[in-house]
């Protein structure tokens, strides 16, 4: 009888790691993602000044390491037509206007990183050319050891 109780006692922890390894996958980061852009000011030639906020939350049990927080900024001009892209952007709206992209995390740092349960702030402000009617923010974190990334987008129609 002690032999299959103990057998029972060695199965069953065993099964729980396996389910939170492989199916909960608890040593993985979990991250929720949120990106603002808003118009503070214009100045007397026209040009926004946008203010941006990437936020990485750790919903999960492992601290998040990002070896890279890269923002994209890109824009179509006012009276512009609206055309579709290439296969490189999925066949979807073409933003054909470079407009900014920076790394939010300086070059010598190794990585930067968010304890579970904690929202870290990526925050960013950039001028917006005068002729820019449509901006597509993009911010994506790249995982330390890991080719993974998590990437969110918005699109703001800019007041003339």
């Amino acid at each position: 009888m002690l032999e299959y109780l103990s057998i029972i006692i060695t199965i069953i922890p065993g099964l729980w790691i396996l389910w939170n390894y492989l199916f909960k996958r608890s040593f993985a980061p979990k991250v929720k993602m949120t990106l603002t852009g808003e118009v503070i000011a214009k100045d007397f030639s026209g040009q926004r000044l946008l203010r941006t906020c990437l936020g990485v939350s750790n919903i999960g049990e492992v601290r998040l390491k990002a070896s890279q927080i890269r923002l994209t900024i890109r824009g179509i001009k006012r009276n512009s037509l609206l055309k579709i892209g290439g296969e490189e952007i999925l066949y979807q709206v073409d933003f054909d206007q470079k407009i900014y992209q920076e790394e939010l995390i300086p070059i010598e740092w190794e990585y930067t990183f968010v304890d579970p349960g904690i929202t870290q702030d990526y925050q960013y402000s950039i001028l917006i050319p005068k002729d820019i009617e449509y901006l597509l923010i993009e911010g994506k974190v790249y995982f330390k050891s890991s080719k993974d990334f998590q990437l969110t987008s918005i699109i703001i129609k800019l007041d003339k």
